[in-house]
């Protein structure tokens, strides 16, 4: 379960997870972000593969040990709305999701 978050720049999830997903999670690319507290928080970025809406999906994300009091990782502007048309259509409760076509 991830959170569609407009206002991220990028994708990230719990440290955790990279864990789990047998990663050396701190080997990754380092980038401090300020996003979820508002204090500065640290990712370790690494490229991996997951299903959107059961389409395969390919991205560098962040992995943070900061983001212990947020429940789901976050789907951001670099590696997902770059890659993705997105449309909310919130009266009937349906999220839209197309993938772009690369050039």
């Amino acid at each position: 379960m991830v959170l569609i978050d407009s206002g991220a720049d990028y994708c990230i999830f719990h440290a955790l997870i990279g864990e789990q997903l047998g990663l050396d999670v701190k080997s990754g690319v380092p980038l401090v972000f300020f996003g979820t507290s508002g204090e500065p928080q640290k990712a370790y970025f690494h490229e991996i593969s997951f299903k959107i809406g059961g389409h395969p999906h390919k991205c560098k994300v962040g992995f943070s040990y900061d983001m212990d009091k947020l429940a789901y990782g976050l789907l951001g502007q670099d590696g997902f709305f770059n890659n993705w048309v997105v449309r909310f259509e919130y009266q009937k409760g349906n999220i839209d999701l197309k993938e772009i076509t690369p050039r």
